[in-house]
């Protein structure tokens, strides 16, 4: 009985044992252990990875549009590349995450785009202790330029110092700029995205600016007051007379007459004179003269004379022989004549002589500003002279001030000349074509003298271009062109003036300047490039007329010194007009001294004033520009 009573208890021990919980926990947990390890560890460095990633990618972008923002050439250069890896380390340092392996590798395409691959090794933390390898994750970017709307209106200086070279430099200037702007285009032009508009324009300046091109034929004056010349009689005259042909001489008809006889003469002894025509009673009646416009008096009259025409003759007959057997006859000698009175029309012509009184002269524009060859009394020897207009311009209606305020437009609201958006609607406001074959130097206003003065010298710069889409054999054979010179004093003001009209939104271009087609915003840009400081001369013919006489600038006082300071004052009084449209001004300082680059600096946007000292630093600054002017941003 004792035996059935254990094996009971023992029965239900072991019953309450199988269902009781209590300690299942500990046991799950070290079978479960490393599977949940494996879950978490994988978690973990899966969450690494990514941050790797996005940290590399974010580094990768910093370090290509660095790049892309550092480069000058279309290559990436040790600098470039330099700054692309200092960017990279920067927002990825070599520490980061515990990652080794770093490799960063920019590099440049053809179509001046960077692109770039970046790679990290990962390696595993808990995962490592299940075998798990260290991971490479690896990423890539591209950074470009790309144009929006954009205008970019190059003024260039293009006077006679654009002829010489830098120290250093094999060619001219001249040549670097023109290989600047190329490059300039190419970058820009291999950055615009296709549906924006990239539009440039170009004003060559020197003396002068060449837009009468541009101008619609009513924006120009149909007469022009110049300093030239105009003859006047000095009181005497040059005669000269023409007449009609006499009518022909008539020939005697009548019966022949015996005049003279004589005997005994041998034959050869018998000889007539010869026929012979005589004039007499030759007079001239005139007419009351008529007077032209030049003074010359022209007479008509009447020439009447008595012709005679006498004819000869000898008749010899035989009546025997001489003393010596020689044959003798009788001679006789016969004549016969006419005479008539004869008339023709005779015209005297009396020019005057002249001399110049050298002066103001107006003269008719109205078919010189359309292209016409016209003539002037103003050649030598009084003679006409042909000319044709070079496009040129003289500027509208000045005011002669020493400085000016801004806006310019409001504080001297009679300078039409600085105005760059008024439109021409009177004598006052159109301008006036350039006319240097008519204009003369003097001493004194005004001066009779029959020498012949000289001519102040002008030159005209290859003519300007309106902002367009170009092509860039376009701009290559536009700057490459044999016209495309340097010669000429140096006058900013003029250059600043006309590249700001071209661009002007609110201006006499306003129509085809205001708006882009895809309706996007335009960003405008004036490139301003120079070698040298204001030179204006008060012997040359240009923009602002002959200054020694117009003195339209230096309101009498032709010191050259301050005639150079009142043409900056416009200058910069036009930059800051240009400013005042939104308009962004970049000026290049191409060798110029420090105050020559102080006063750019003034005419230029905050920042936007560079200098160079060379060809190459001529190449790197353009693309340094053009490169800004870009958006940069990420293509991928």
């Amino acid at each position: 009985m004792a035996y059935g009573r254990t094996d009971t208890r023992t029965k239900r021990r072991l019953g309450r044992l199988i269902f009781d919980t209590s300690g299942n926990t500990l046991a799950i947990m070290a079978a479960a252990i490393f599977p949940v390890m494996g879950i978490v560890g994988s978690a973990f460095d899966i969450s690494r990875m990514y941050m790797v990633k996005s940290r590399l990618q974010q580094a990768c972008d910093a370090g290509a549009l660095a790049a892309r923002r550092a480069m000058t050439k279309t290559t990436l250069d040790g600098a470039a590349e330099t700054q692309a890896h200092n960017f990279f380390n920067f927002n990825y340092p070599t520490d980061s995450f515990g990652t080794t392996g770093i490799v960063f590798t920019p590099q440049a395409t053809n179509e001046g785009q960077v692109t770039a691959v970046a790679a990290a090794d990962v390696p595993m933390t808990l995962m490592r202790m299940f075998g798990a390898p260290t991971k490479t994750i690896q990423v890539s970017c591209d950074a470009k330029l790309e144009v929006p709307n954009a205008d970019v209106m190059f003024v260039l200086d293009v006077t006679g110092s654009m002829d010489g070279t830098m120290p250093g430099d094999s060619r001219s200037k001249l040549e670097a700029l023109k290989s600047a702007v190329v490059g300039f285009y190419d970058i820009l032009n291999n950055a615009v995205t296709s549906n924006a508009r990239l539009r440039f324009g170009i004003v060559p300046y020197s003396a002068g600016v060449n837009v009468g091109g541009l101008l619609p034929a009513e924006f120009l004056a149909d007469s022009w007051t110049y300093q030239s010349r105009r003859r006047i009689p000095n009181g005497t005259y040059t005669t000269s007379i023409s007449s009609d042909g006499w009518p022909a001489i008539p020939s005697p008809t009548g019966s022949w007459t015996t005049y003279s006889t004589t005997y005994n003469v041998r034959e050869n002894n018998c000889r007539s004179p010869n026929d012979s025509t005589s004039e007499s009673n030759n007079t001239t009646n005139w007419g009351a003269p008529t007077v032209d416009a030049d003074g010359v008096r022209v007479s008509g009259g009447t020439e009447t004379r008595t012709v005679t025409v006498t004819e000869y003759r000898d008749n010899w007959t035989r009546t025997g022989n001489d003393s010596r057997g020689r044959a003798i006859g009788t001679c006789e000698l016969q004549r016969r004549s006419v005479t008539e009175t004869q008339q023709r029309s005779t015209t005297k012509t009396e020019t005057p002589n002249y001399t110049w009184s050298y002066e103001p002269v107006t003269f008719d524009t109205s078919r010189f500003k359309l292209g016409d060859t016209v003539q002037t009394r103003t050649g030598n020897n009084y003679t006409m002279r042909d000319s044709s207009w070079n496009g040129c311009i003289e500027e509208r209606q000045w005011v002669t001030q020493a400085t000016f305020s801004n806006p310019v437009e409001s504080t001297a609201p009679n300078a039409f000349d600085l105005n760059i958006d008024s439109v021409p609607n009177s004598e006052e406001t159109r301008w006036k074509p350039s006319w240097p074959d008519i204009i003369y130097a003097r001493s004194g206003t005004p001066q009779v003298t029959n020498s012949n003065n000289s001519r102040p010298s002008s030159v005209c710069p290859k003519a300007a271009i309106n902002l367009d889409e170009m092509t860039h054999s376009q701009i290559y054979n536009y700057v490459n062109a044999s016209n495309f010179t340097a010669s000429g004093n140096t006058y900013h003001d003029i250059g600043m003036i006309w590249g700001a009209r071209l661009i002007s939104p609110t201006g006499i271009f306003g129509a085809r300047n205001a708006s882009a087609p895809n309706g996007r915003p335009i960003n405008r840009h004036i490139v301003f490039m120079t070698d040298g400081k204001m030179e204006p001369s008060t012997s040359v013919y240009g923009t602002y007329g002959y200054e020694t006489l117009d003195q339209r600038v230096s309101g009498g006082d032709l010191n050259s010194s301050r005639l150079a300071d009142r043409h900056t004052s416009r200058f910069l009084a036009v930059c800051a007009a240009a400013r005042a449209r939104n308009i962004t001004v970049w000026t290049v300082g191409f060798g110029t001294a420090n105050a020559d680059n102080a006063k750019l600096a003034q005419c230029a946007d905050p920042g936007k004033a560079l200098t160079a000292k060379s060809d190459e630093d001529l190449q790197i600054t353009f693309r340094q520009i053009a490169t800004k002017i870009a958006e940069l941003r990420l293509a991928k």
